[in-house]
């Protein structure tokens, strides 16, 4: 029997996850991170991607580790972040499997070190010790010390039972990340640093968890890395490592080349996910989640102009309805109801295009980083890339770089190209070989033009 409902459905009705407080909401916009292991408010859509992460958890709870993978890649903006905090969601809401039975334990693990068998120990120990403080602080109003105390004793080994105590109240008092690395080794217990060592010295202290490693900016795997164990992720994607983990893998343009290159080749057709911009109704339900929780009144007039102004891409919806929200607040006084929103619609599209316009100089900075004429390259490819429907083969692509006037060698058209993808200019286009230009209004900003006209701004209604 499934453990998860394999098929997602998004109804548009606001979640827990969903009700942030305000401030709290205006404070963390689109930057809010996945240490809390919850999911985004107002996420939508991704029918599609959530439904193969269901059915990778209850392929997971019927013992089918191989193949247990997934990988997310795409463009700065897309989403990525958003989606990796609503697989987090779903861990959260799933029940223990096995006998004895496994609680579920995401561990979050940058791409740079995710073929490190030492790091990954690190991060797995120190992911159950803050799950084992966090079920003490729980089980009563006050904080059961002595508890929390034996079951660390019980993860260290009963012969660090003083160690333990003495660790439970630092923890306690502290909280577990000021301890850095090696917070679950026992005393004067060799690091593992090859992938032979993990399975010998943790599998009995792992027993109790079902571990997911949620691996973020995975297109920075490498395993040129010295303390890197190049087998550490295929063994993992094929099942063969005896250890309850899989991963799920989040990074830029690149991520796929990255994994296949760590040994990682043979992912599912759906568990390999490229990423792109929501489609309209998805994006809708995003704006109506937002104004439906702060109770803002709308005819309709904002909705529509957000949406027009966002392109349906996450990172702009965010960056509207925070410069929305917040123009809204003002004129409201904080505190106060939001109501029908007054005469300030033009202010508040305004403030998110500077928003946006800002999002875009820092990615523009990450197309230029690696090349000083790529904003040249990038002015003169995007009217051709315009007439072609926002789509063109890579080979015309660097057939227009290496002709008159950039005469650009291969090997540079190559980086340009590289860049490109990164920075969300660029993105994989539906046919192999291809590239297609996901965010317009991305390009209008490379070649300098006028942002959209704004809307005339309403007149205040009579007292």
């Amino acid at each position: 029997m499934d453990i998860a409902d394999p098929n997602y459905i998004d109804s548009g009705e606001l979640r827990e996850q969903d009700r942030v407080p305000l401030d709290e909401y205006l404070a963390d916009s689109d930057r809010a991170g996945p240490d809390s292991l919850r999911g985004r408010p107002f996420f939508s859509g991704r029918e599609a991607e959530v439904s193969t992460f269901r059915r990778m958890v209850n392929a997971i709870a019927l013992g089918r580790k191989s193949n247990a993978t997934i990988a997310v890649e795409g463009p700065p903006g897309a989403g990525k972040s958003a989606l990796l905090c609503q697989f987090l969601e779903e861990l959260r809401a799933l029940p223990p499997i096995g006998s004895p039975p496994r609680r579920w334990l995401p561990v979050l693990v940058d791409g740079a070190e995710a073929m490190r068998p030492a790091a990954i120990v690190d991060a797995v120990d120190g992911a159950i010790i803050t799950r084992l403080a966090e079920d003490a602080v729980r089980s009563e109003r006050e904080v059961d010390r002595s508890r929390f105390a034996e079951c660390l004793a019980e993860f260290l080994g009963q012969e660090s039972v003083q160690e333990a105590k003495i660790f439970a109240e630092s923890v306690l008092d502290r909280g577990v990340s000021v301890f850095g690395l090696n917070v679950g080794a026992k005393m004067g217990e060799p690091h593992p640093n090859v992938l032979r060592d993990v399975p010998r010295s943790r599998s009995p202290r792992w027993k109790d968890w079902q571990i997911m490693l949620m691996i973020d900016e995975a297109q920075s795997i490498s395993a040129e890395d010295a303390n890197a164990d190049r087998a550490l992720l295929s063994t993992l994607h094929q099942g063969v490592l005896p250890l309850n983990m899989t991963f799920c893998a989040f990074g830029l343009p690149g991520t796929f080349d990255a994994l296949a290159d760590a040994g990682v080749s043979r992912l599912l057709a759906d568990a390999a996910i490229d990423l792109r911009g929501l489609d309209d109704e998805s994006a809708a339900k995003v704006v109506d989640r937002c104004f439906a929780q702060y109770g803002l009144v709308d005819d309709g007039t904002w909705r529509d102009a957000i949406l027009a102004r966002s392109c349906n891409w996450p990172q702009h919806l965010s960056a509207h309805l925070t410069a929305a929200l917040k123009t809204v607040q003002a004129r409201a006084g904080r505190g106060h109801d939001l109501g029908a929103p007054p005469d300030c619609l033009a202010q508040a599209l305004e403030s998110g295009d500077r928003l946006r316009s800002k999002y875009y100089n820092a990615r523009l900075r990450t197309l230029t980083r690696t090349g000083q004429n790529h904003l040249e390259c990038a002015r003169h490819l995007l009217p051709m890339l315009r007439g072609e429907g926002g789509n063109a083969p890579e080979s015309a692509i660097h057939d227009a770089l290496g002709a008159p006037p950039l005469r650009l060698s291969a090997a540079a058209s190559h980086a340009f190209l590289k860049a490109a993808k990164h920075s969300g200019l660029l993105t994989p286009g539906e046919l192999p070989g291809t590239v297609h230009l996901a965010i317009p209004t991305f390009a209008g900003h490379v070649l300098g033009e006028a942002p959209e006209p704004l809307p005339e701004p309403a007149r205040a209604s009579a007292p």
